[in-house]
C-alpha cells in the first residue's frame, strides 16, 4: 500500500487487519515497513506450502518524502500496488512518485480513494488529479 503522507494507509490497513498501529506511530507518521498477512475467502483450494491462495500479505509503507527508497523496495516485491489517495487532499507528489516506481517494476496499479466519509471532500477533483498525473507522466515518457 503506497501513497502520500497522511492519506490513511496505516489506518486503512489497521481496519483490514484488525490491528491498531496508527495511533502508536511517532508523530502520527509511519517510519518503517510493516507487513501482515490475512486470510481471504477466495473459494479456491489451498495452494502449496509456499503459496496459499487464501492469504494476502500487505506491506504498509511510509508516505513521507524521505522514505522514497523504502517505498521503492516495497513496489519491487509487490504483485499489485494499491495507491491510496485521500479525497480530502487529492493526488500529491508522492502519488506521482509511487506511480513511477510501480511502473519501473512492472507492478499493476489499483487506485483506492480514501477518506470519502469526511465532510468537504472532493472525490471528482481527486479523480481528475489522478488522471492528470498519470497522463502527464505518460506524456513525459516517465511511465509506459
Amino acid at each position: 500500500v503506497l501513497g502520500h503522507i497522511n492519506h490513511g494507509k496505516t489506518t486503512f490497513l489497521d481496519t483490514v487487519s484488525g490491528s491498531h498501529s496508527a495511533p502508536g506511530e511517532p508523530g502520527g507518521i509511519t517510519q518503517n515497513l510493516r507487513c501482515f498477512t490475512t486470510r481471504v475467502d477466495t473459494g479456491a483450494e489451498r495452494g502449496s506450502a509456499f503459496f496459499d491462495r487464501n492469504r494476502i500479505t500487505f506491506v504498509d509503507t511510509p508516505g513521507h518524502e524521505v522514505f522514497e527508497i523504502m517505498r521503492g523496495r516495497a513496489a519491487e516485491v509487490a504483485d499489485v500496488a494499491v495507491i491510496l489517495v485521500s479525497v480530502e487532499k487529492g493526488a500529491e507528489i508522492q502519488t506521482e512518485e509511487v506511480i513511477q516506481q510501480a511502473d519501473r517494476f512492472g507492478v499493476p496499479l489499483v487506485f483506492a480513494l480514501n477518506k470519502v466519509d469526511l465532510p468537504h471532500t472532493h472525490i471528482d477533483l481527486a479523480r481528475a488529479e489522478l488522471r492528470r498525473q498519470c497522463q502527464s507522466l505518460f506524456d513525459k515518457g516517465l511511465v509506459s
